[in-house]
């Protein structure tokens, strides 16, 4: 498991061979932020608040799109996939600042049409 901490003037990375939910609760114990991570079931009891790494859900769409090959999941593939882009062109045009709540809300409203 590989485990990355990123400050704005700092990096620094651990690495262990296991991927036993001892290695994050141990190196994360007391952390209050928001831990971005994969799927994996060791993240599961950490933290408050979590995010998926958005690599992992392309990767995800992905490949399930290779194996299915239907009008509905197309379409909602391109849908999705296109509101996650714009969601991070939106977070780059705002490095230092808030994104503006009407840009949330219309992304948001974008993701609940398709819900």
């Amino acid at each position: 498991m590989g485990l990355a901490f990123i400050t704005s003037h700092t990096v620094l990375f651990h690495l262990s061979a296991s991927r036993s939910k001892m290695v994050p609760e141990t190196i994360l114990e007391g952390f209050d932020g928001i831990i971005v991570g994969d799927s994996h079931s060791s993240w599961n009891d950490i933290g408050e608040e979590k995010q998926r790494c958005l690599l992992h859900y392309f990767r995800d769409m992905y490949r399930t799109l290779s194996k299915n090959d239907s009008p509905e999941y197309k379409q909602l593939f391109t849908e999705l996939h296109s509101i996650l882009k714009d969601a991070i062109e939106l977070w780059e045009e705002h490095p230092e600042s808030p994104v503006p709540e009407q840009s949330i809300n219309k992304l948001q409203n974008r993701i609940n049409t398709l819900a």
